[in-house]
């Protein structure tokens, strides 16, 4: 059973990786091999568990993309009937929920099971708001399943797949949309959606309420973005998502509850095994918490290690840590063979594969010891990922998490369940949710003093992502883990001293990156250890925009502590968006804008005529004048940067006015020519006149808008413009983020195409 376990698994994850899922044919055909390989040859079936492992893999997503909206269809109307099936996430703008499709009318209706669903202007209704479990008819438009495509950032289109998402799209008002059932979706639904409204009603503050919702049903989502922000510079996120911490407290005190009424029994001549007794109740109280909890990855995991312990007690069968913890990797693969490219996957089974590592050989030791041996060892083992998945890392994690762990796990979480079984008796749950959320607001306090501190523990190196440092990092946890006899801590601490004190090779002279922002604009420039930000993209909700999703991440990604320049062009959200929380989350040494355009800023105005240099490139303001526009359209802050011959123009969203006045102001701007040229106003048909194309004669022409968006950008009589006049044309939409590098010695530039880069996987294509 053990190899199976382990090799079955590993087959399922490797499916994630590959550039194209086989076809049914070479699927039966591998399966078929790896049977006959199993009957013939025994030494040789942990092979053939991993062949059949990946026949299950790719066989799963062949059926998750059959159900995916076509291309074709992307942004057609449908009327929908069907259940939601998760929360609702609800801001000033929309509430957006998951619905499981029982009915579609439409032209071409297609097989989608599963709708992420946005309603607009429902945020400002509560009570109108569709609840988990209610049956609803909707009138949609539906998009095909996609997302942004960036170096270092959140992959959603991954996530849509494994979450089984068909397609988004959002609600189209009309007399159409009813609600049909209030009871659709079972007792758990029901119950789920009754504590939420509890929960909503209680008048906590947004944390204390965010914090509850994420404890007692796994609704991370009502968490401010800030109080995330702590969590993450403390090391303590784990915390406020329902893990294997929390499910194994409920499963221990249900399992003494068991062993307790066990005795109790025996002592009244009942024959009711205690053992046996305590093992049902506790796998009663880990799958009711996992349930009540929303299933998320973390709890898949606690759920199933508890149950097959749970099992070998009932069955009175002694059954190892490994086995267990192998049987929990195989039931994840089952469930979600996409959960290896999540981080909760890594670092859910990286911390338990640390413990039985460290404490499976040292039995005896004192709890004090354990305490603090744990977070260490937790710490040094998720080193590598964390670094990996956050960019940075900070140094004083373990310390925190030595007095919140204890705090969060013994007392707060009890008393939030208990405060949730109690809630058929009004004063005691109301009592226990108070006596909760009088301590939710001491630990956030807690946490923002030690977030507000945690700066010079923080570490980011420029290598984070590099397969290299990556496997260092792993290499020396994996030794320091070992147990000492063996000697090899001597080679962990050198192989750790080289991955410290050792520099990446040094990057490109210059290179300029455009994100996918989708309709909007955000550009990233690097001139040697110097970087400018142009731009931030937009703010999408009240929870997530490009500057703090996208850029900043991918800033991380790079290395990059601090921002020393960020260039606002004009104020617009699709422009603007992002710089505020961009600001909040990353240093930033300098600021420059157009007036008005970001007023929570200290910034100083963008004056035509400004210049600066950097490592042997020069920027120069071309627009807007002084006493200019404004942050409207033809007040952006339009921008020029040379090194030597090479010329890159930023102009923002300037219109033909403003592209007639720089063709007669900077004539000879351009020199042979611009290398890299944004295209004006995301190739409006307002801008990119002929006669600024003619005195740019841009080599490279990027459009950064959104994929098939309602503006229709670029025009089609502005891509000809281009196309007449030469050179490359390129579209973030398409590309995803298109990186722009030189070398400092003429040649180049190298491009990447981030969304179109030949290594990417089957579910990106």
């Amino acid at each position: 059973m053990t190899p199976f376990a382990w090799c079955y698994p590993a087959g399922i994850f490797a499916v994630a990786f590959l550039p194209r899922l086989p076809p049914f044919a070479a699927i039966a055909l591998i399966a078929a091999a790896a049977l006959l390989l199993a009957w013939r040859s025994p030494r040789w079936r942990w092979l053939a568990w991993g062949l059949l492992g990946v026949c299950h893999g790719a066989l799963w997503g062949h059926a998750q993309l059959a159900h995916n909206l076509p291309l074709a269809l992307d942004r057609t109307d449908y009327r929908v009937v069907g259940v939601v099936s998760s929360l609702p996430r609800v801001d000033s703008a929309k509430a957006r929920f998951v619905l499981r499709v029982e009915g579609i009318e439409g032209a071409a209706s297609p097989p989608v099971e599963t709708l992420l669903l946005s309603w607009y202007g429902r945020g400002q209704s509560p009570q109108a708001l569709p609840r988990l479990g209610e049956r609803w008819r909707l009138d949609v438009r539906l998009r095909t399943p996609r997302g942004f495509a960036n170096p270092g950032g959140f992959d959603y289109r991954a996530w849509l797949l494994g979450e089984g998402i068909s397609a988004t799209g959002h609600v189209r008002a009309g007399p159409a949309n009813q609600r049909l059932d209030d009871n659709a979706g079972g007792p758990v639904a029901r119950l789920r959606r009754d504590l939420a409204a509890q929960l909503a009603a209680r008048g906590d503050s947004a944390v204390t309420a965010g914090y509850m919702a994420a404890l007692v049903l796994g609704d991370g989502s009502r968490i401010p973005a800030r109080q995330w922000d702590y969590l993450v510079a403390t090391g303590t996120v784990h915390l406020m998502v329902v893990s294997g911490l929390h499910v194994a407290m409920v499963a221990g005190v249900c399992l003494v509850l068991g062993l307790g009424l066990g005795r109790v029994a025996s002592a009244l001549g009942m024959h009711l095994p205690a053992p046996q007794l305590g093992g049902v109740l506790a796998l009663a109280g880990a799958c009711g918490y996992g349930l009540l909890a929303g299933g998320g990855l973390p709890l898949q995991r606690a759920v199933l290690m508890t149950a097959v312990a749970t099992l070998a007690l009932v069955a009175r069968r002694r059954t190892g840590t490994w086995r267990a913890f192998a049987l929990a990797l195989l039931g994840v693969a089952v469930i979600d063979p996409l959960a290896v490219l999540r981080p909760g996957f890594w670092l859910s089974f990286g911390a338990v594969a640390a413990l039985l590592l460290w404490f499976g050989p040292r039995p005896g030791l004192g709890r004090w010891r354990q305490l603090v041996d744990a977070q260490l060892v937790v710490f040094v083992a998720l080193l590598a990922a964390l670094l990996f998945f956050q960019g940075q890392v900070y140094w004083h994690s373990p310390l925190v998490n030595f007095f919140m762990v204890p705090w969060v796990n013994l007392s707060i979480v009890p008393l939030c369940l208990a405060g949730a079984l109690l809630q058929g008796i009004p004063p005691l749950g109301a009592l226990c949710w108070d006596l909760a959320a009088w301590q939710l607001d001491g630990l956030a306090a807690a946490l923002e003093w030690a977030a507000a501190r945690g700066e010079p523990f923080a570490w980011q190196p420029a290598s984070a992502r590099a397969p290299w440092f990556v496997a260092g990092l792993v290499a020396a946890a994996g030794l320091l883990l070992l147990p000492a006899a063996l000697g090899l801590r001597g080679l962990a601490a050198a192989l750790l001293a080289g991955l410290l004190l050792g520099r990446p090779a040094p990057g490109p002279h210059l290179e300029v990156t455009v994100l996918d922002v989708g309709q909007g604009l955000a550009v990233v420039l690097r001139a040697g250890e110097r970087t400018l930000v142009y731009d931030t993209g937009p703010a999408f909700s009240d929870s997530f925009d490009a500057g703090s999703g996208i850029v900043a991440p991918y800033l991380r990604s790079l290395g990059v502590r601090a921002i020393d320049l960020l260039v606002i062009s004009h104020g617009d959200n699709d422009h603007a968006g992002g710089a505020r929380e961009l600001a909040r989350v990353m240093p930033v040494r300098r600021t420059v804008a157009a007036a008005g355009a970001v007023p929570e800023l200290d910034a100083e105005p963008c004056v035509a005529g400004g210049r600066w240099r950097w490592e042997g490139v020069e920027f120069t303001l071309l627009s807007p004048p002084a006493g200019g526009q404004g942050s409207d359209n033809n007040g952006s802050c339009v921008l020029l940067a040379r090194l030597g011959d090479l010329a890159i123009l930023l102009p923002g969203d300037i219109e033909r006015a403003v592209e007639e006045r720089l063709v007669v102001t900077w004539r000879d701007a351009p020199g042979d020519g611009i290398d890299l040229l944004l295209a004006p106003h995301h190739g409006s048909k307002t801008s990119s006149s002929t006669a600024f194309i003619r005195w740019a004669r841009p080599r490279h022409t990027v459009f950064s808008a959104g994929f098939r968006h309602h503006f229709g950008h670029p025009h089609p009589a502005v891509v000809a413009r281009y196309r007449e006049a030469g050179g490359a044309l390129w579209y973030s939409a398409a590309s995803g983020a298109l990186v722009f590098r030189w070398d400092g010695e003429g040649r180049g530039p190298e491009v990447v195409e981030h969304r179109l880069r030949p290594w990417r996987p089957w579910w990106l294509r």
